[in-house]
């Protein structure tokens, strides 16, 4: 997951050229793929979400990465939404 304003194909130049080069401070897609020694799937990138005001997207995103605790892409949390943690059945518990 990424939160950005720029055209995923740029985006995903970007994460192609770190994983090239080795450049795992710049890309934790990059720190991933060298790491545990596996090629990125490229071909199945695609958009999870979109937004039209930032503040919408960086909620979308933190959203997205307290529902996906596998996902090891994140090197944060996010945004903090709400004292709720909400899980992958769209169910909201208190933290």
């Amino acid at each position: 997951m990424c939160e950005t304003t720029i055209r995923l194909e740029q985006r995903v130049r970007e994460h192609q050229d770190a994983c090239k080069r080795g450049n795992e401070k710049v890309s934790a897609i990059a720190e991933h793929a060298w790491q545990q020694h596996h090629p990125i799937k490229w071909e199945e990138v695609r958009v999870v979400d979109r937004a039209s005001k930032n503040r919408e997207l960086k909620i979308k995103e933190a959203l997205l990465i307290q529902m996906t605790p596998e996902n090891k892409f994140n090197r944060d949390i996010g945004l903090a939404v709400s004292p709720f943690r909400i899980n992958k059945n769209s169910k909201c518990t208190l933290q």
